[in-house]
């Protein structure tokens, strides 16, 4: 039994060549410019941090005091566009000393915690669903609880500033939605640099009649957390590094 060999024509070849340098440039460009990712950057930074204030502005005990960057992109060692963002999210009133009490105890993973909240919590109808009492008049944070009501309420700002957009010098940043723990971008990258007043002013619903030269979908994934400052609480711990 003989196998037969199939050449490609010169011209198809040329249109295959053709069609992967579009789907390398529009959606897998490798080669975007160092000040326009920086550009990328700060506009994914500028709606996480506004994405935050508004969540902690309705719902005052999951306000949050910082946002910072982790990840690939922040170690300098992702491979291909700036298309997937990291982000931590510190909690400002689950933090404080006076309400919180963060303890690390044998028989809890290698950097985990449990954290006991203060009496003066208790009796705040509002944290109803962030709280798990473990014996009498003993609770700590409940984390699935935690994790559900940020997750609704990240829902609810998402649903109010969809499509709304941080403008740049080399591009607009919209953000569509979001899922789970993840916001949904879009970038916009013009033709021409924009010089206008509007740059970096924040989210805004203004339509840009400029010519764009390509778009790149972005994924921000979103990591809340509650902020140990004194490490002694875990390092006396078995196994902590």
């Amino acid at each position: 039994m003989t196998g037969k060999i199939s050449y490609l024509p010169l011209a198809g070849k040329m249109a295959v060549r053709e069609f992967l340098g579009h789907v390398d440039h529009r959606y897998c460009d490798l080669h975007i410019h160092p000040a326009t990712v920086e550009h990328i950057y700060a506009a994914t930074k500028q709606i996480v941090q506004q994405v935050m204030d508004e969540i902690g502005r309705r719902t005052p005990h999951l306000s949050i005091k910082e946002v910072i960057s982790v990840g690939s992109f922040e170690e300098g060692t992702k491979n291909c566009s700036p298309n997937e963002f990291d982000f931590m999210v510190c909690f400002d009133y689950l933090s404080r000393k006076e309400n919180v009490q963060i303890e690390g105890v044998d028989g809890c993973q290698p950097g985990y915690m449990v954290a006991f909240l203060n009496s003066s919590v208790l009796d705040d109808d509002a944290m109803v669903n962030v709280i798990r009492e473990l014996y009498e008049n003993v609770c700590c944070i409940h984390h699935e609880g935690l994790r559900s009501e940020f997750i609704t309420v990240l829902e609810e700002v998402i649903t109010s500033l969809s499509m709304k957009k941080i403008v740049t010098p080399h591009g607009f940043l919209v953000l569509k939605d979001s899922e789970f723990l993840s916001l949904r971008l879009e970038w916009n990258k013009f033709k021409d640099e924009y010089k206008g007043p509007d740059i970096y002013s924040g989210l805004c619903e203004r339509d840009l009649p400029f010519q764009k030269s390509y778009s790149l979908h972005i994924d921000v994934d979103i990591m809340p957390a509650v902020s140990v400052e004194d490490l002694s609480l875990l390092s006396h711990l078995h196994g902590f590094p």
